[in-house]
């Protein structure tokens, strides 16, 4: 998500050539660049998780299907 919101959401092959090609040097450092996003999003998809399983434990409970 990161990545392509870092590329406005173009496709991959519409990505900068030495990242769409994976080069070790420009991928190190778009990884850096995107990692505050990178854990937020990470972050955002843990509270995510622990509420859908709080919610379908508390359904699961009153007998909801």
């Amino acid at each position: 998500m990161a990545i392509k919101d870092h590329h406005h959401q173009r496709p991959w092959y519409e990505w900068p050539e030495d990242i769409r090609e994976r080069h070790t040097d420009a991928i190190r450092s778009l990884s850096e660049q995107l990692d505050q996003e990178r854990r937020q999003i990470k972050y955002q998809q843990f509270i995510f998780s622990e509420q859908w399983q709080a919610l379908k434990r508390y359904a699961n409970h009153k007998g909801v299907r």
